[in-house]
């Protein structure tokens, strides 16, 4: 008996917990459905009062006019990538007036993330970064249309995911740090004529006052900048994609981060924890890009644009270069039966991108001339070399004339570089 009742009490106590547990169970998942609910329901455009909207936006209206905050509310802007950069400009799009934008981005909040982001605080770690800020945006202008998609863009998808909702998008911002997917979607940008933006290389750079918008032909000092420009031109785009970008000179204790070809590949394509490892970045800076990026973005869309600065202006300097080596041609009676294939632009293509303005002989960037490398090659990008006029006229006098080596004449060092430079113009080309 007193062993039966013993059985019934624990069988009562266990039924009792069980009850209890599937309860709170049950209980906690209504509640997270009820704020899920209403979540989602907050989170949609609402009706708004436009009196609202013009208190909120009065000194943008001040500054801009009726006519250019009109063109900014009609504006469909896609961000793509969503993280340190990202993040700035659509809050600051967001919070200038624009009422449609799209957020693409497939990864989702780190803990490194509280470092750079606009809005991510701790609660947000694990969650989507485009649901982020949506959740964040759509607090301060509830009246906004936010569009995200928590997917990774490539070449083949995006159709679907620009074009996803049936709309031609009037912008496309470029925020990703992944160097080939960069260029493919400048790429798809150009080709298919829609306004685009993109940000170039962060990392290393830390003076606020260098920071400037140009075309990518007019950057320098940054070596993102020079990689996309040269995948870009293998593609047959050599203008016509406006960028943000740094001209500040590189630290020389980073230097080695970027100088190479295989230290830009390894650091923009690694895996997120390895292009950190890889890359310095103060965490101010991508804020500073962003709003950059979205200052540029309505100035320009309600007809106040920012007037470029000139970074370059090397054409007579080019054309002075061009003419030297012409002359070369003539001297080595090669100017008739080669044609040749220098033109202004390859010639700035070949001072500016692969030798960087300066001679791999002795460093100098003054009084510049190209000349054949080997002499029983043909001449092309793998066989002009930049020097002053003084080393041109020594290398024609001993090397090309006179038969000598290359090795009798150059060190070990010099031979390595200019190696080097040949083999990275084969990897763009």
């Amino acid at each position: 008996m007193a062993n039966n009742t013993w059985k019934l009490v624990v069988t009562t106590a266990l039924i009792s917990v069980f009850s209890t547990q599937l309860v709170k169970s049950a209980w906690k998942e209504y509640k997270l459905s009820c704020a899920a609910n209403k979540n989602k329901i907050a989170l949609q455009p609402r009706q708004y009062d436009d009196d609202l909207f013009r208190e909120q936006l009065a000194r943008n209206y001040a500054f801009l006019g009726e006519e250019g905050m009109k063109k900014i509310k009609e504006q469909y802007i896609v961000i793509v990538g969503a993280g340190e950069l990202g993040s700035w400009v659509c809050t600051m799009l967001i919070r200038s007036g624009c009422q449609k934008i799209m957020i693409i981005d497939p990864e989702d909040i780190s803990v490194d993330s509280l470092n750079t982001h606009c809005c991510a605080i701790l609660s947000d770690i694990g969650k989507p970064k485009v649901e982020c800020l949506k959740e964040h945006l759509s607090k301060i202008a509830p009246w906004s249309d936010i569009r995200t998609r928590a997917k990774e863009w490539t070449k083949e998808n995006s159709e679907e995911l620009i074009f996803s909702d049936g709309e031609s998008p009037t912008f496309i911002v470029d925020c990703l740090d992944n160097l080939d997917s960069k260029v493919d979607l400048l790429e798809y940008a150009y080709n298919n004529k829609i306004n685009v933006i993109s940000s170039m290389g962060i990392a290393t750079k830390s003076d606020p006052t260098r920071v400037s918008i140009n075309d990518i032909s007019m950057t320098e000092f940054d070596p993102i900048s020079r990689c996309v420009r040269r995948k870009l031109r293998k593609r047959g785009i050599v203008t016509g994609v406006p960028v943000v970008f740094s001209n500040e000179m590189l630290d020389p204790r980073k230097d080695d981060v970027l100088s190479s070809i295989d230290g830009e590949r390894r650091a923009i394509n690694a895996r997120r924890d390895e292009a950190l490892r890889h890359l310095p970045e103060l965490g101010t800076m991508p804020g500073i890009f962003g709003l950059s990026i979205a200052t540029w973005i309505l100035t320009t869309v309600s007809g106040y644009p920012m007037k470029n600065s000139e970074v370059k202006n090397r054409l007579k300097f080019h054309d002075s270069i061009l003419e030297t080596f012409q002359k070369q041609m003539v001297r080595l009676n090669e100017n008739s039966d080669q044609p040749s294939f220098l033109g202004l632009k390859e010639v700035g293509y070949i001072v500016e991108e692969m030798f960087r303005g300066k001679s791999p002989v002795s460093g100098y960037s003054t009084k510049l001339a190209l000349t054949k490398w080997e002499a029983d090659k043909e001449v092309s990008l793998t066989n002009v070399v930049l020097m002053t006029k003084e080393e041109q006229e020594i290398h024609e006098r001993r090397v090309l004339r006179g038969g000598e080596k290359l090795t009798a004449v150059y060190s070990t060092d010099v031979l390595d570089i200019i190696d080097r430079v040949f083999k990275e113009e084969k990897y763009y080309s």
